[in-house]
């Protein structure tokens, strides 16, 4: 069960060569989760069950308070345009046991940094042909599912990161369309569950206790082309290409 209520605001100010853009969104979210043990009437005779719950191993929510804010900047001078932006995640998830009249029980903040983003784009003497230059620093908040496991385990659990950077040509028509890009990314702190390994059997009670970790991340770069042609105003055809050029563990797992 979800609930969830959202408030955005957003200001642009512009002139002939600069837009200097600025907002923010706020999100306040409510899941409710809950175990219900149902017994069979008669097993000898059908699977029917009666509906009323002999037994409700847990009832708890997991309220989320959610809000960004960000400023961003457009300045074109000439073929040149440069952008540079700032933005920031502020994120609260609570767990509370509605068996104990809505007692919080465990408790997370998720804020990210304040995260950058930018890039060139230069329009070449080529109609239609601009090259650019991109960068940007991502962010994932942790998510209400890790509230699941246990308070000490969340207490060393990080938000995953990645910076990005691409850089390319791009040609762009009526008809036809192309872009050239080679792009890199440094993902870090990936979260997974780790199960704890001591039941034997399947644990329906979901009694032991396993832990959400990060696992370090990987960095990656390659090509990527792209073609798009209309054949008519009802058609085009489109093809991609992507090839990963280089793939590692992120230097710091290859410290660990």
């Amino acid at each position: 069960l979800h609930r969830v209520d959202r408030r955005q605001r957003q200001m642009c100010i512009r002139d002939s060569d600069n837009t200097l853009r600025g907002g923010f969104w706020y999100e306040d979210n409510n899941r409710n989760e809950s175990r219900d043990w149902l017994k069979v009437i008669d097993s000898r005779t059908s699977y029917n069950f009666n509906h009323v719950p002999y037994w409700t191993q847990y009832d708890r929510s997991f309220p989320q308070e959610t809000m960004t804010w960000y400023l961003e900047d457009t300045v074109a001078v000439g073929p040149l345009t440069a952008r540079l932006g700032v933005k920031q995640y502020l994120v609260d998830i609570d767990r509370e046991d509605e068996h104990q009249g809505g007692l919080r029980t465990a408790s997370v903040n998720s804020d990210s940094d304040v995260l950058l983003s930018g890039g060139l784009v230069y329009a070449t003497p080529i109609d239609g042909l601009e090259a650019f230059v991109g960068y940007a620093e991502s962010f994932s908040s942790i998510k209400d599912g890790v509230l699941e496991a246990n308070q000490t385990a969340l207490d060393s659990v990080e938000p995953e990161t990645a910076d990005s950077m691409d850089l390319g040509l791009r040609y762009t028509t009526g008809m036809f369309n192309a872009s050239l890009t080679y792009y890199d990314i440094e993902f870090a702190n990936r979260i997974t569950y780790i199960p704890e390994g001591s039941t034997d059997g399947i644990d329906y009670l979901g009694e032991s206790d396993g832990a959400y970790v990060n696992v370090g991340g990987i960095d990656s770069s390659g090509v990527e082309a792209a073609v798009q042609a209309s054949v008519s105003e009802t058609l085009s055809l489109y093809f991609s290409y992507t090839c990963l050029l280089y793939t590692s563990p992120s230097p710091r797992d290859r410290q660990k």
